[in-house]
Formats: C-alpha cells, structure tokens, sequence
C-alpha cells in the first residue's frame, strides 16, 4: 500500500478534525514548553530555543496566564474550584461552546473543555445545560457523547 500524499485538502480535513490550527498551535507549544519546563531549563534557554526554530515573536507575547495554562497550573482553574460561575462567565463559557461548536460539529467534552480553557471534569454541566436549553444535541453514551449544534 502505498503512502497517502499531504494534499491541502487532506491537511485541512486534519486540521479540522484535530480542533482546528489554534488548539493545533497550543498543543504544539504546550509539548514543546513542558518538555522544557521538565528539565532544568532556564527562561533564557527556552527564548534562544524559540528565536532559533522561529517562535519567539509568540512565546514573547505568551501571557504568564496562558504559560499557566499550558503547563497545567491555571490559575483559573485553581480560583473558581468549587464556587459556581457568575452569570457572565456562564454566558461567556457558553457563547465560546456554541463558536466552537458551529465550526467543529460532533465534538467530544474533552476537545471542547480543552478549547474553552475548562477542566474536562468541569464542562459537563455546562454542556448538559446547552442540551436542556435546546441549543446542542449529543449522540453516544457517557465518555463517548459528542455535541453538535441543534
């Protein structure tokens, strides 16, 4: 059998199905910065590192939140374990399922709590409200529901 070529198309499908080129482009960055952040690596290593494969202009304007993120210490996260959303940030939170929803349709909780920014176990409720409000639908069972827009 011989070996599929990368086509546009074929990288574009790709893409799509990944989560799209910016959770591309943070899961990239994020493996790149943990493997840094694991070894005894300082921050002037990690910024000649990105000036010499061509992405220091994007760590440079990286938020420490964003840092935060990537490595697993957010900071969001930590503050709101436990106490419930404000009407905005549930707003909001729901506003950013239903953007990501419209363009990558039949997604799982994971891939839309990792684009949202939200711990998988956390978006659950978020989602079954959408459900309830009539905006998604969902197919399969537990672990295995993906969303669409209704």
């Amino acid at each position: 059998m011989s070996e599929l070529q990368m086509t546009p198309e074929l990288f574009d499908f790709m893409m799509k199905k990944i989560g799209g080129p910016g959770i591309v482009r943070v899961e990239f960055f994020r493996n790149k910065i943990a493997s840094l952040g694991n070894s005894s690596t300082t921050i002037g290593e990690v910024i000649k590192e990105a000036e010499s494969e061509g992405w220091d202009s994007w760590f440079r304007a990286l938020r420490f939140s964003e840092l935060s993120k990537m490595l697993g210490t957010s900071d969001k996260g930590v503050a709101r374990a436990g106490k419930r959303l404000t009407n905005n940030e549930r707003d909001g939170l729901h506003k950013s399922i239903l953007d990501f929803l419209r363009d990558n349709p039949w997604s799982s909780a994971k891939v839309i709590a990792k684009h949202v920014g939200m711990p998988s176990r956390n978006i659950g409720l978020q989602l079954k409200g959408l459900r309830e409000k009539g905006m998604l639908k969902a197919q399969g069972e537990k672990a295995q529901m993906r969303y669409s827009l209704a």
